[in-house]
């Protein structure tokens, strides 16, 4: 039986051209799915953004949500993302790396110095 009850917890801010997310928990299908909807209606008016991820260390994700994960960044590549940044917080940031989609194409840089992903986020939205 699948749980279709969102697990995980996120806030979402629109910074300029940046979308800021953090988030905690363990998150199912159906939390994933929720993130991902979220994440393309608050972008649908830009036609260039970044994404900036600071997960807390209890961020994980089920074995289920990890395709669909990964190819909601595909979705966000579709949508006008033109790089994504992800705080090394959680082991599970590198959770996605065996699944990603051929044909994503954008960069998911993943560091633990915040100050050096914003600025790499930055220079990202310029050079693009």
């Amino acid at each position: 039986m699948v749980n279709k009850i969102p697990h995980g917890t996120y806030t979402l801010a629109l910074q300029g051209q940046m979308v800021v997310c953090d988030y905690a928990g363990s998150f199912n299908l159906a939390g994933v799915e929720a993130l991902i909807r979220d994440v393309l209606a608050l972008t649908q008016h830009l036609p260039r953004w970044v994404l900036f991820q600071r997960p807390e260390p209890s961020a994980a994700v089920t074995f289920d949500a990890v395709e669909p994960m990964m190819n909601g960044y595909l979705a966000f590549q579709q949508a006008g993302c033109l790089a994504v940044a992800i705080v090394e917080r959680s082991f599970f940031v590198h959770a996605g790396k065996p699944y990603r989609p051929a044909a994503l194409t954008l960069e998911i840089r993943i560091k633990p110095d915040e100050d050096e992903l914003l600025l790499w986020l930055q220079e990202q939205l310029h050079v693009k």
